[in-house]
């Protein structure tokens, strides 16, 4: 009903069964956001922009947590660079 708070065991229960319709693996919803946020720093999306989407204060907070897939990110630019300069891509 609109206006009413959720059951704490609402948003759980939802992705429970979204993965079970999707043949998904269910890790929890915490596994389910850690999952998000290292895709989206990892796909390029910058830190300021995941910060702000998962309701860190700080993008402090995002990168001390998700440093690992900032340093893949990294990576990935300075490879990207080095295609580029090599003539391996336009």
């Amino acid at each position: 009903m609109p206006g009413k708070p959720l059951h704490p065991n609402t948003p759980y229960n939802w992705l429970k069964r979204f993965c079970k319709h999707y043949a998904i693996p269910f890790k929890g919803l915490h596994a389910f956001r850690h999952s998000m946020i290292t895709t989206a720093i990892t796909s390029g999306v910058d830190v300021a922009t995941v910060s702000g989407v998962v309701g860190h204060s700080n993008p402090k907070t995002t990168l001390g947590i998700y440093s690992h897939a900032v340093q893949k990110a990294n990576a990935r630019a300075i490879y990207l660079v080095a295609d580029i300069i090599d003539g391996k891509t336009e």
